[in-house]
């Protein structure tokens, strides 16, 4: 399997939580660092859903035809990241990115 990051922290930091390992180590491959990778899914602390791109994918993609048009100006029409958020519009990229910040409270999973 190969992990897709938004950020790469350390190990510390995803090891002090147990909620934070959602893969089992042994069945990760790779990690890749890429931003903005889950777009259009949202990634909480980051960058919001975007409703707008799943509707257009709703309505593009009615017929094989229209799939395959939708694949080719998506998937394969783009030759990397850069290019796709380029595709997608600075603006609206811009737009669906969290204000400020609202940190959770600390957690001790020892306490007793």
């Amino acid at each position: 399997m190969i992990v897709v990051a938004e950020e790469i922290v350390d190990r510390s930091a995803i090891t002090s939580d147990p909620n934070r390992v959602l893969v089992p180590p042994a069945r990760v491959s790779a990690v890749v660092c890429e931003p903005g990778g889950a777009h259009p899914s949202p990634v909480q602390g980051y960058y919001g859903r975007d409703h707008e791109f799943y509707r257009e994918y709703h309505a593009g993609t009615k017929t094989a035809q229209d799939d395959a048009a939708w694949r080719d100006r998506w998937i394969r029409g783009v030759p990397d990241r850069a290019a796709y958020v380029r595709a997608l519009g600075e603006e609206r990229w811009r737009s669906l990115a969290v204000k400020g910040e609202r940190l959770a409270a600390d957690v001790n999973y020892s306490a007793t």
